[in-house]
């Protein structure tokens, strides 16, 4: 099965496992939900600065934690103080995405990152 992408560019629906179904938030734009190796809850979104095409990727929610002696990680919600917001999505460019898929790309064949200066 083929799959229809924004530049009437196709793929095989097999090459995007990891995302759910294709979603669109409440003024068009698309985005997809997925979680990562912990069970975060994660997505990737159309960005809707309208000066350059960008994309929203990252956690959907922080979940902070803290290191208690004889505990592990415990929740700490309670201890951030009212009004205070985390960021936890990166807002990427074309050029900045296409940087990070190069060194994706490598890791997820290699299973390591290149040893270079720059991408």
């Amino acid at each position: 099965m083929n799959v229809k992408t924004g530049n009437d560019m196709t793929m095989q629906s097999g090459q995007i496992f990891m995302f759910g179904d294709l979603k669109h938030t409440s003024r068009g734009f698309r985005y997809y939900e997925f979680e990562d190796r912990n069970g975060h809850k994660c997505s990737l979104q159309k960005s809707s600065v309208a000066t350059e095409d960008c994309i929203w990727i990252g956690l959907d929610f922080a979940e902070p934690t803290q290191l208690e002696y004889g505990k592990g990680w415990v929740d700490a919600t309670d201890k951030i103080p009212v009004g205070v917001e985390f960021n936890t999505r990166m807002h990427l460019t074309r050029e900045q995405a296409g940087r990070l898929a190069k060194q994706l790309f490598i890791f997820s064949e290699t299973g390591d990152l290149p040893a270079v200066e720059r991408i």
